[in-house]
């Protein structure tokens, strides 16, 4: 089963669409989607984020497929079916919200530590979170305890390879204090973490094709992104 909240060739050539060397781009991109729908083939079932994404997929598969039978393919081709982001949270922690607000503390940022994602985090962390505690001190006349347990990053994701968030940020100014890792989370502490222990969601991009599915999560139980 595989499954992708993401068509990154498609992402990736909206991304690229103004670079001035096509030729190059486009080598990547076809490298890029051969990988890609290469991986779907080869599952029996894949799982998209949305009907458009499953319809995309579905046809570029079948538009793969030679005329004539070949010992490359699969029978058949995978089943792709929409399978939207929705959880099961406790009802309890989305009642009287307001009063667990008071309880929560920091931001938190999920997702694996792939090319686009660690220089937006990186930015983040240089650039947003010393801007946030300082207006936090002028502007709001909070103290320091408010602040060190406010201003704070939880940075966590990546399975196996969480740790590669620690060596993207570990030498920028200030981040021992203003950086929490998690290190791989699992859906349960995930859903804690939007539902009862953070104030808010970040997901910094540097460029986007649409809405980030990365904050689809934070939608239902209604944190600030």
């Amino acid at each position: 089963v595989v499954l992708t909240d993401d068509i990154h060739s498609v992402r990736a050539r909206q991304a690229f669409s103004d670079i001035d060397e096509p030729v190059h781009i486009e080598y990547m991109l076809s490298w890029l989607k051969r990988r890609e729908f290469a991986m779907y083939e080869e599952a029996d079932y894949v799982l998209a984020v949305s009907p458009e994404d499953a319809d995309l997929v579905r046809t570029a598969l079948a538009a793969a497929r030679p005329d004539v039978e070949s010992t490359r393919y699969k029978a058949e081709l995978p089943s792709v079916v929409w399978a939207p982001f929705v959880h099961e949270l406790n009802q309890t922690l989305l009642n009287g919200t307001d009063e667990l607000l008071s309880n929560r503390s920091g931001l938190v940022y999920v997702g694996v530590p792939h090319p686009v994602a660690v220089p937006a985090v990186k930015w983040l962390v240089r650039f947003v979170l010393p801007r946030l505690r300082h207006l936090l001190r002028r502007d709001y006349g909070k103290d320091a305890n408010f602040v060190e347990r406010h201003a704070v990053l939880y940075l966590g994701g990546g399975g196996e390879n969480a740790r590669r968030w620690f060596h993207a940020i570990k030498k920028l100014p200030g981040s021992n204090q203003t950086v929490r890792r998690l290190g791989a989370v699992s859906d349960e502490d995930l859903t804690m973490h939007l539902t009862a222990w953070r104030r808010v969601l970040t997901a910094p991009l540097f460029n986007n094709t649409g809405v980030a599915t990365k904050i689809i999560p934070g939608h239902r139980p209604g944190i600030p992104v």
